[in-house]
């Protein structure tokens, strides 16, 4: 009898630009913040990943000054409580590998980071994903994911 060393998550994993929608709480976010205090976070994953990308994502809002440091300090502390609350999904080699195979794929317009974040929902069973990126939606789709539209 063979046996699976595959993870299997079920759920749906989220993109850190959902994350920062709410962490930033910007008005154009609103589909994406109302969808995540309605969510059932216990069925929610992210892959340790969207911790480096909030980060980045936060210091250019600094450097831009389109945040200031309490309004950063918010942000981290609401993606913290949130990250407290779902589920975190490891990274391994392989999900590496994957991405790099999909990202250097001229048609599918995948970025780096995105496509690591789709080899680890897929390799953990999630059977959607929830993105702000009309790309990474294409794409997820692609993979036989369903995506949550926020428009």
């Amino acid at each position: 009898m063979a046996v699976s060393l595959r993870p299997r998550f079920e759920a749906t994993y989220v993109d850190t630009s959902v994350w920062c929608a709410y962490g930033f709480n910007q008005a154009e976010s609103a589909p994406a913040m109302e969808w995540l205090q309605t969510a059932d976070l216990t069925r929610l994953g992210t892959a340790w990943w969207a911790e480096t990308e909030f980060a980045s994502a936060l210091g250019i809002q600094l450097r831009k000054k389109a945040l200031n440091a309490a309004q950063a300090r918010r942000a981290q502390e609401r993606f913290a409580d949130l990250m407290a609350a779902v589920n975190r999904l490891n990274l391994i080699e392989a999900d590496f590998i994957e991405a790099a195979q999909w990202a250097a794929q001229p048609a599918r317009g995948l970025r780096g980071g995105d496509a690591l974040h789709l080899a680890v929902a897929q390799r953990h069973g999630c059977k959607a994903v929830a993105t702000l990126d009309a790309t990474m939606q294409a794409n997820a789709r692609r993979l036989g994911f369903r995506t949550i539209s926020f428009s």
